[in-house]
């Protein structure tokens, strides 16, 4: 089965929802001993793509960008090559403008795979092939915290009766100017928390220089910790996981919370995985009673779905 299946995204770093799925999706297809080629997002690729493509029957294409998803999708289109997108963001998030070109890229290509229920609304009625398939794959290797790490978590539980956890991949803002992660919202509840410890876990350090420059008043109990790491391994240490967006997929730190049996809030502006606490944004009280047990929804399915797919598009 030389040369069937193309895989074209990013790994990390940078660290994200998109890279850490395409990351577990490699590790799965070789695991599995499922041939295929990965070709890294890049400038020089995507100029080069046209030399390549007609060597594979299918290609899976992992980005956010709609320009990268149209121009993938045409050529796709010229070469005969059978076309899968998946969209990792909600189809929601997207202005009217933008959701145009969007329908037109979910017209044209043979699967696109989408992560929740509004999303496949919106698909499914322009592309009866939509698929939803959560993003979340189990790690197949254990990424060690950092020394520094562990000292700031130990110094932590010796002084803070719970330990949450949350997570952002940068400072942005959704398309009504609203911060997406919910970070300084978190900052003002936890500010009042003496108990509580807050750990935000932001690897790009947007967010504390934003703090830092803006004389933003965090307290003793608020933690940042910058550094490249693996969310997955602090999620081992916290009581609980928070999901403060305004605007999701299907958050891959959300469904490792469960798999690892944490208390998961999050907000309900997306479906959201069976054992999920649900909260409106603003509405704050992450009480933590007793820990959930259904854990992620088919999480350990999602490689065998993948899969079986590219089997059965060839």
């Amino acid at each position: 089965m030389a040369n069937k299946l193309l895989i074209i995204g990013k790994t990390p770093p940078p660290i994200g929802g998109v890279t850490i799925h395409v990351k577990r999706l490699l590790d799965g297809l070789k695991v599995n001993g499922f041939n295929f080629r990965y070709l890294p997002l890049t400038p020089i690729k995507l100029l080069t793509l046209c030399f390549i493509l007609p060597r594979y029957s299918v290609l899976h294409l992992h980005t956010s960008s709609i320009i990268v998803q149209r121009y993938i999708s045409v050529l796709c289109k010229i070469t005969s090559t059978k076309c899968i997108i998946t969209f990792h963001g909600d189809l929601n998030r997207f202005a009217e403008k933008d959701l145009k070109k969007v329908e037109k890229v979910l017209k044209t290509i043979d699967i696109p795979i989408v992560l929740n229920k509004g999303s496949f609304d919106i698909a499914k009625d322009l592309n009866t092939n939509t698929i939803k398939i959560s993003s979340f794959i189990p790690p197949f290797e254990t990424e060690e915290l950092s020394g520094a790490i562990k000292k700031l978590i130990y110094s932590i539980k010796e002084k803070y009766k719970r330990l949450y956890v949350t997570n952002a991949y940068g400072l942005t803002y959704d398309k009504y100017n609203n911060e997406i992660y919910g970070i300084f919202d978190l900052i003002n509840h936890f500010n009042n928390k003496a108990d509580d410890a807050l750990v935000v876990s932001d690897p790009s350090s947007q967010y504390l220089n934003y703090i830092v420059e803006n004389k933003i008043k965090t307290n003793d109990n608020i933690f940042f910790i910058n550094e490249h790491h693996s969310f997955y391994e602090l999620l081992k240490h916290a009581d609980a996981s928070i999901r403060n967006t305004s605007t999701d997929g299907d958050s891959i730190s959300l469904r490792e919370s469960l798999h690892l049996k944490r208390v998961t809030f999050a907000t309900d502006i997306v479906s959201r995985p069976s054992g999920t606490r649900l909260y409106k944004r603003g509405e704050y009280n992450f009480d933590l009673g007793t820990a959930d047990k259904d854990g992620a929804e088919t999480e350990s399915l999602v490689i065998n779905q993948l899969i079986k797919i590219y089997k059965e598009i060839q």
